[in-house]
């Protein structure tokens, strides 16, 4: 699945329970790690991209 349909299968519960805690720390951490305020269908390929670069291995010349 491509992180677009992943979204659309988590969304509407995303959007359920955007007034939990659980929500909450979702977006202070992606925000403080990532640079991403928000979690939707316009940030998702985005933060996607941003968590690959961060897990790639550093590599030294």
């Amino acid at each position: 699945m491509s992180v677009t349909e992943k979204w659309k299968t988590i969304e509407p519960y995303w959007e359920k329970s955007s007034n939990t805690a659980c929500n909450k720390v979702v977006l202070l951490s992606i925000k403080e790690l990532f640079g991403i305020d928000r979690l939707d269908a316009n940030s998702v390929e985005e933060l996607s991209a941003r968590i690959r670069e961060a897990y790639k291995p550093n590599t030294f010349s």
